[in-house]
């Protein structure tokens, strides 16, 4: 993927974050392979735990249950701003206009007559930030169950159908079940099923009616799928 994108005509700086040795790993690959990457990599060896923060969201990392070290990641939006009340800033005197945009993003505002009007004052109560999750490949642990409660969306491994779940266990994947009750455990409101192997091409209706049994809300990953989450 670092090669095609370059050879794509990325010129944007890549930053890749991921468990200790990822570092080691990336630099024997492209040490390995004739390549002309033409932006800037800049690789962060992160334990589990917050693993970035900006103003508006973060992003944690959990271990997962698999063969080689693996991480989860948890991708949070911070609390949100209540709804705002236009009625209530018109009651107070605040002129429609930028004024009313600052308070929706949670500043205080200044009038001219030298009132303070304070984003509670126009605001209902703060909202629940958006969660994503995407766990990688992992079987059923509870960094996960950690992961993905009240989750949004859990982008959720299912190598296998519940008929393997022997092999499943073995080798530290999931299978459809087991991912449908994580979901479930978890109150999350969506499960988008990935990682299905390839052994099941053109029985993938088969995997998705085993996780709906459990959890109603589940869809198939596919190439270029796009999920609006409000």
């Amino acid at each position: 993927m670092i090669t095609t994108m370059s050879f794509l005509g990325r010129t944007k700086p890549l930053t890749i974050i991921g468990p200790p040795g990822i570092k080691k790993f990336l630099n024997c690959v492209l040490n390995t392979i004739p390549h002309h990457i033409k932006y800037n990599i800049s690789v962060y060896e992160k334990e589990p735990g917050v693993v970035y923060e900006a103003d508006e969201y973060i992003i944690e990392a959990y271990e997962t249950e698999h063969s080689v070290t693996n991480y989860a990641y948890v991708f949070k939006e911070k609390e949100r701003p209540g709804k705002f009340h236009p009625d209530k800033a018109m009651k107070l005197g605040v002129p429609k206009g930028p004024l009313w945009k600052k308070l929706q993003m949670g500043f205080p505002v200044v009038l001219e007559d030298g009132r303070i009007i304070r984003p509670e004052d126009v605001l209902g109560p703060p909202r629940k930030g958006i969660k994503i999750v995407y766990t990688g490949d992992t079987g059923p642990c509870e960094d996960i169950i950690s992961a993905c409660k009240e989750a949004d969306v859990i982008i959720h491994e299912a190598t296998y159908s519940s008929e393997l779940t022997e092999k499943a266990l073995k080798e530290g994947h999931s299978t459809t079940v087991m991912a449908a009750e994580t979901a479930k455990r978890c109150k999350a409101r969506m499960l988008i099923l990935t990682h299905i192997s390839a052994r099941y091409e053109g029985l993938e209706d088969k995997l998705l009616e085993e996780a709906k049994r459990i959890f109603e809300n589940t869809i198939l990953a596919y190439d270029g799928l796009k999920v609006t989450v409000k």
